[in-house]
């Protein structure tokens, strides 16, 4: 192979865009991507307490949703143990004043977490076009 074909053949591969994940960062034992769907599984249901064991999540979403869940006045209670560092599943525990159903005041939080992240992308977007930082 001559000098410029192996310059020709540098330059393609510097320009190839990896067309996965793993192309890009590698084999990495400490990441992968979301490959399972969320399970729910109920284990206490009262009309003011809602215990559940999410399978395929952990710190990612229920911090957030813990945190959404405390702001709101009707939550007496709300939180979540992960039940082992190197599994994705975690207990979460609601208990409310008895004003709202626990399952409704967790479709509430995880709405309004999602208007959150809408807005943040969208001023991250919006930042990013004008070169500012607001």
């Amino acid at each position: 192979m001559s000098e410029e074909a192996k310059i020709e053949e540098s330059r393609k591969e510097e320009e190839t865009v990896p067309d996965s994940v793993e192309a890009y960062l590698g084999k990495t034992p400490w990441w992968r991507p979301r490959t399972r769907k969320l399970k729910a599984q109920i284990i206490e249901s009262k009309p003011n307490k809602l215990k559940f064991l999410l399978d395929g999540e952990t710190h990612t979403l229920l911090q957030p949703l813990q945190v959404e869940l405390l702001k709101d006045p009707r939550v007496k209670f709300a939180a979540y143990s992960v039940t082992h560092p190197l599994e994705e599943k975690a207990e979460f525990v609601v208990e409310t004043d008895g004003s709202v159903d626990p399952l409704t005041a967790i479709k509430e939080a995880l709405e309004r977490i999602r208007t959150t992240l809408h807005e943040l992308r969208d001023k991250l977007i919006k930042s990013l076009k004008e070169g500012t930082s607001d």
